[in-house]
């Protein structure tokens, strides 16, 4: 089985949203589908500027909500847990899920 190759297909922005993965201007339940491909290894490309485990800024890889440094099943979760309104607490010095990251 052939690996997964990046290919940024998203238009280029100086500004971010923690937690949308698919860089469509909300966090919603297709970010958490992404991850999920991800983690199952079918694509690391979410259709935006970075690919899924790519490093953003010093502390920030792309598609880790909680800021742990690593992709998990956890950080789909807080995804969920946000498109959903459920709220939770963020992890200190994480970016809250929707908010702007400035580049």
């Amino acid at each position: 089985t052939a690996t997964p190759v990046h290919t940024p297909t998203g238009t280029p922005s100086d500004i971010l949203i923690h937690g949308d993965i698919d860089c469509d201007a909300d966090v919603d339940e297709a970010d958490m589908l992404a991850l999920l491909l991800f983690l199952e290894g079918f694509t690391d490309d979410p259709g935006c500027r970075f690919a899924i485990g790519e490093l953003v800024t010093l502390g920030l890889v792309w598609g880790d909500a909680d800021c742990d440094a690593a992709i998990s099943l956890v950080d789909a979760l807080w995804i969920l847990r946000e498109a959903g309104d459920v709220p939770f607490l963020t992890a200190d010095g994480c970016h809250v899920l929707g908010t702007l990251i400035d580049l």
